[in-house]
């Protein structure tokens, strides 16, 4: 009888996150070329939907459910000091 595996949740994350960050890269690199040396390739909500191939609704719905972003962290580390 063979092992099953089960990940983490954490684990299982990750993998998903770098499967999304590696298709991105080949997209963007592809439409946009290559980006200058240390500058990160940004997309508008517009290009994102477009490759995900979805609406800007059911983006805009994603993200409010998002479990990769972290709301608070980002709000108290850009406020002024």
């Amino acid at each position: 009888m063979q092992t099953l595996f089960i990940p983490e949740e954490q684990e299982f994350r990750r993998w998903v996150r770098e499967v999304v960050m590696e298709c991105l890269e080949k997209t963007a690199g592809a439409t946009t070329g290559p980006a200058p040396p240390g500058e990160e390739i940004l997309l508008n909500r517009k290009q994102t939907a477009g490759l995900l191939h979805i609406s800007l609704v059911t983006l805009h719905e994603r993200m409010k459910d998002c479990p990769f972003t972290n709301k608070e962290a980002e709000c108290t580390s850009s406020a002024p000091n």
